[in-house]
């Protein structure tokens, strides 16, 4: 991995549940091998989704599934805000410690990485840079947000293939 690849933590297991569900996996293997970013997922995120996703597949996908000392615990339970759960707290500590940034469809815990610096994305601002850079087609992302609004009824009440579309200028 080159040492400029973004760090990006996912936050939230409905990530990858996502891209399991719809059949697109491999589009984390295209962030890591372009360089668009270097995934890890916290154990204790990574746990609520791993009856989706063995984590054999995302090793082999170069996620990287990182430990959460008690340390980290310690200092996540540190932070004073109730919106925010107890693997939001680990990850936005872990996105300070490995200066990342953070993959999550939680709105408190993207008020709280705006609030202090640390880059955010929602659900597929991140995959839209293989499209921008030459590595997906438009019509290949459009596709797979079609399949994650057929199976996540968050992401068909927010239009994510309308949105989508918007972001890559797509015409109807």
């Amino acid at each position: 991995m080159n040492p400029e690849t973004p760090v990006v933590l996912i936050a939230d297991a409905n990530v990858l549940i996502d891209l399991a569900k719809a059949g697109a996996l491999h589009l984390l293997r295209l962030l890591a091998d372009h360089g668009v970013a270097d995934i890890r997922i916290p154990r204790c995120v990574y746990e609520e989704a791993r009856r989706e996703v063995p984590e054999h597949s995302l090793l082999a996908l170069g996620v990287t599934v990182l430990p959460v000392s008690l340390e980290t615990t310690f200092e996540a339970g540190k932070i004073e805000n109730d919106h925010l759960s107890r693997q939001d707290k680990v990850v936005a500590v872990l996105a300070l410690r490995h200066q990342g940034e953070v993959w999550t469809n939680d709105k408190p815990l993207h008020h709280y990485c705006r609030a202090k610096n640390i880059g955010v994305h929602f659900e597929f601002e991140i995959l839209v840079r293989l499209c921008f850079e030459g590595h997906l087609s438009n019509a290949a992302l459009v596709e797979v947000a079609a399949r994650v609004e057929s199976t996540n009824t968050m992401m068909r009440d927010l239009k994510l293939v309308e949105l989508l579309k918007k972001k890559l200028k797509m015409k109807e």
